[in-house]
């Protein structure tokens, strides 16, 4: 009897334990990072010398270490010295590394391009335009934590616009700009 005891005294206090274990799950957890930011773009179209500077806005949605979602609108209207204007409006997918304070990544992005005439002296051989086309985007960039909630970004992308004719247009842009994180 006694033996008996001190075996359901002994399963007691072993199936304490495993109750003890069960904690709640921590109330800080987010479904992902956010980011919103502004830059100011340089851009250089295959059809012209001159180069074409404009804003951009992006945002970006991480899900994860790694894997997250960015949206991009290049508004290449600041200085055109050609009268030629290529706006962009991509979506994609990102791909990030957190190094510390800097994430450096890479991106794919599809969506559309639009050109257009914004003067008088517009070159006759540009026969497209205006126009709206299907665009992809290809490129990377950096993200450098300044503070807990601000972000400065270098960025590269190389456009491929296949449906301008006669043949397919490829402007590339670099941005810089600043974000804010919502944590």
């Amino acid at each position: 009897m006694k033996s008996l005891r001190t075996c359901l005294v002994a399963l007691g206090l072993a199936s304490a334990g495993l109750a003890a274990h069960g904690q709640a799950l921590p109330a800080a957890s987010r479904a992902g990072d956010l980011q919103v930011g502004v830059g100011l773009s340089y851009g250089k179209t295959d059809i012209f010398d001159n180069a074409v500077t404009g804003i951009s806005a992006y945002g970006t949605f991480d899900v994860g270490d790694h894997l997250g979602a960015e949206a991009d609108v290049h508004m290449m209207l600041v200085n055109t010295p050609d009268d030629f204007v290529e706006n962009t409006y991509l979506l994609g997918l990102r791909y990030k590394w957190d190094k510390t304070r800097y994430q450096p990544y890479v991106k794919a992005l599809a969506g559309i391009g639009q050109t257009k005439v914004v003067g008088e002296t517009f070159p006759k051989f540009v026969v497209n335009t205006p126009g709206t086309f299907f665009a992809t985007g290809l490129g990377g960039g950096i993200d450098v934590h300044l503070t807990r909630k601000l972000n400065a970004r270098g960025d590269f992308e190389y456009q491929i616009w296949p449906g301008f004719g006669p043949h397919a247009l490829t402007p590339v842009v670099a941005t810089l700009g600043v974000a804010y994180r919502f944590r």
